[in-house]
């Protein structure tokens, strides 16, 4: 299997895979990534729960004997993933994931605490029931599944015209601050150009129209969840709150906490 970078659409898809993963899950997603191809950061390849790290920092060889060597080889014939006690004796879950038949990587989720008594370390999940731990197994199969398309560095969907692209990258770069530059090369204009172009189908500066889709993904963030605002910020790219506050009231008329206050999710 050739081996070449993945595109950045394609990077970004399985970075927002990953992050999506791990808000449905409630456990934090991993991968590890044998092609090398998704240019996921090193939190994203590793186990970086808070549990985990306290326990390498003692003993992370049997960490690294157990999740990377081990389950590698049982699941090599187990398509189906399995759920399984760490060394550290907490319950993951592990998927394996192939691209085009060949193994392409583990995907992990965890971890938690399925054991009796209180859960050793502070930020351990507990299953509230016994169908919890196998309905995400469930779950990580499709995650499995779909992270191996995107490793054949195919979208599965490709806008037919530059509104519809211009849209898609923007939605997939939410989360960072974002160049012209990298906008003109996914449209291969020149970034003068992208910029008239951004102006010609949205009436607005290439700045404007960034800062609304990054304002309009936070007024979603605010009405499902009960994130801090200063998570929220940062989800949309914003580390400054006091910022991304006055940003929030400059497209919706209203601060943060106060748009939350007026417009909570429907149950």
């Amino acid at each position: 299997m050739a081996l070449a970078k993945l595109p950045a659409l394609i990077r970004r898809r399985i970075r927002k895979l990953m992050e999506s993963g791990t808000r449905a899950m409630g456990l934090r997603l991993c991968f590890h990534d044998r092609l090398m191809r998704t240019g996921l950061p090193g939190d994203w390849r590793t186990h970086g729960s808070a549990p985990c790290m306290a326990f390498k920092a003692s003993d992370a060889d049997a960490c690294v004997a157990f999740d990377a060597h081990e389950v590698h080889t049982a699941l090599a014939g187990n398509p189906e993933g399995r759920a399984h006690t760490c060394p550290a004796g907490y319950t993951e879950l592990a998927v394996p994931v192939s691209c085009e038949g060949e193994p392409a990587g583990v995907l992990f989720a965890g971890v938690c605490w399925t054991e009796r008594g209180k859960p050793p370390q502070p930020g351990l999940v507990v299953p509230p029931d016994s169908r919890w731990l196998g309905d995400r197994l469930v779950l990580l199969r499709a995650l499995a599944a779909r992270l191996g398309e995107l490793l054949r560095g195919e979208p599965a969907y490709v806008p037919r015209d530059r509104r519809g692209t211009i849209m898609s990258f923007l939605a997939d770069s939410v989360d960072r601050p974002v160049e012209m530059s990298e906008l003109a090369e996914e449209l291969g204009l020149s970034p003068s150009r992208t910029g008239h172009v951004v102006r010609e189908l949205f009436g607005r500066t290439f700045p404007e129209l960034l800062r609304s889709v990054k304002m309009r993904e936070a007024a979603e963030r605010l009405a499902a969840t009960d994130l801090p605002i200063g998570d929220v910020a940062a989800l949309v790219g914003y580390e400054d709150q006091s910022y991304f506050s006055r940003l929030f009231a400059r497209e919706f008329g209203m601060p943060p906490r106060e748009y939350r206050r007026r417009y909570p999710a429907e149950a």
